[in-house]
């Protein structure tokens, strides 16, 4: 039996945006990010290794750093399709579509 579901461990756009505005929190978002985002980066590199086509082509020597990610987060927040996100929306998801428009193929 498969089910799919959103991980309980996701944290969504709203929490995100709470987190990374507090300075007593915004240590353990950018942990959470790099975590999230090296798990991104791999399943990128498997995605690319059996099919040979990559869903973002992120600079080879640069490191997904929490920060970076947040960084790459807050500029596609900003862009006007951002409009379409809702709030409790994952962070995870937004942070893929936000690498496949910075760095496309």
């Amino acid at each position: 039996m498969l089910y799919l579901s959103s991980a309980d461990a996701d944290m969504s756009i709203s929490a995100y945006q709470k987190n990374i505005n507090s300075s007593a929190k915004r240590d353990m978002t950018y942990f959470y990010l790099e975590a999230v985002g090296t798990g991104i980066t791999w399943t990128n590199s498997i995605h690319t290794t059996r099919t040979g086509a990559s869903l973002f082509c992120f600079p080879k020597k640069t490191p997904l750093t929490g920060e970076l990610a947040a960084n790459i987060l807050n500029w596609s927040l900003t862009l006007p399709e951002s409009r379409n996100f809702r709030k409790d929306d994952s962070v995870s998801m937004v942070l893929v579509g936000a690498l496949m428009r910075k760095f496309p193929c």
